[in-house]
């Protein structure tokens, strides 16, 4: 392999989805493995939009006209220059180990050309604004590889594997007359080629939508189209049927199942529990609204207390102002009757002293009279005045 190849390439198929081809080259951004290319296969649809920041190679191959699911595959195969083949639906999302999980077991195993790991199912909800919205996860297609198992059920999604680009060589293309159970026809041959191993690690993510816009939950799997392609699918190779296939699918499922009956018990008190927990639950939320409730009311007791004592406060704030000013006033009126009375008292005070200078002064001028001669002279007289008078 010349130094110049990437390590690995993982093959994009899209048309007209550009917001779920956003997310599933962002998954690939996140990647912690970064020696490899994208081949993004726009089938027939709009010219997608790669961001720029994607940080590895990216090749787009359009074609004029949607060719179908396995001629999109096929297209990204021809251009792959990657030592490994992984692939990403649109819709779907990498774990940011994903690539680093596969290729670090495919560059240490000389004996396995191929490897998947397991798969969570992400179940999405159409919203009312026009955007998916997680609901629900579950676990799938986590099994362990059986030889003769393939042919009659997929567990190996292609999202989920990694292999040598060398195999198409030894298996062949995609067969583009299926449009339908592509990727499992053609893990049926890549399974006879070589035994894929799992890796017991979930690394990607399944996205189921409730709208049925997936490719092939949008068939039902006992529809006339889905039994039509399961019937070609066996037909094709039904002579990898053999009775030991059917033995090894057989005992696979007897397996399933004896795994399946000791967990019936458990599953039966699950649900009681999780009955327990929802009706815990919704108690819980009533006594929440209630409590919300009590609480909204006393917020508003709480508010019109407030609100009455703010009102008595400003009216005996008015009050008080009230008599403030009463008060100042009766002041005023009394510190000026002091006034008066004080100007009065010192009028009174003044006219007295007047009166006792004048009084003093006559008191003078009448000891002045007794004491001079004409009056004691005059004295017999006024005796003798005051004898005949009587």
């Amino acid at each position: 392999m010349a130094p110049s190849e990437p390590r690995a390439t993982v093959i994009v198929r899209t048309r007209n989805r550009p917001a779920m081809l956003a997310e599933a080259l962002g998954s690939l951004r996140e990647q912690s493995f970064r020696n490899f290319e994208v081949v993004v296969v726009n089938d027939g649809g709009d010219a997608p939009s790669i961001p720029a920041d994607l940080g590895v190679p990216c090749t787009v191959v359009g074609t004029e006209e949607p060719r179908g699911r396995a001629r999109a595959l096929n297209t990204g195969v021809r251009a792959a220059r990657g030592h490994y083949v992984a692939y990403l639906d649109d819709d779907d999302l990498y774990l940011p180990g994903h690539l680093e999980t596969l290729i670090r077991f495919l560059d240490g195993s000389d004996q396995y050309q191929a490897v998947y790991s397991d798969v969570e199912i992400v179940e999405l909800t159409l919203g009312d604004d026009g955007h998916y919205v997680e609901t629900a996860r579950r676990s799938g297609f986590g099994r362990d590889f059986v030889p003769g198992r393939i042919q009659f059920s997929n567990f190996i999604p292609l999202i989920s594997l990694a292999h040598r680009r060398s195999l198409f060589d030894v298996v062949g293309p995609f067969d583009e007359t299926f449009d339908l159970f592509e990727d499992w026809e053609f893990m049926i041959r890549l399974a006879a080629a070589t035994r894929p191993h799992r890796l017991r690690h979930v690394t990607s993510l399944y996205r189921v939508r409730d709208d049925g816009t997936n490719a092939v939950t949008a068939t039902a799997w006992g529809g006339p189209v889905a039994q039509a392609a399961r019937r070609r699918i066996y037909e094709k190779h039904w002579a990898l049927h053999t009775p030991e296939t059917e033995m090894a699918a057989f005992d696979m499922l007897e397996r399933d199942l004896t795994t399946l009956l000791p967990w019936q018990a458990r599953a039966i008190e699950a649900e009681t529990l999780a009955a327990q927990q929802r009706e815990t639950i919704a108690r819980l939320g009533s006594d929440v609204l209630a409590l919300r409730n009590d609480s909204a009311r006393a917020a508003q007791l709480g508010y019109e207390r407030e609100s009455k004592l703010h009102d008595e406060v400003a009216s005996l704030r008015a009050q008080l102002a009230t008599e403030r000013q009463e008060r100042e006033q009766l002041v005023a009126k009394l510190e000026e009757q002091v006034a008066h009375v004080t100007r009065d008292r010192d009028d009174l005070s003044a006219k007295l002293r007047q009166a006792y200078d004048a009084g003093t002064a006559l008191q003078q001028r009448l000891d002045a009279m007794e004491a001079s001669l004409g009056w004691r002279m005059l004295s017999p007289w006024r005796r003798f005045k005051a004898w005949i008078g009587r």
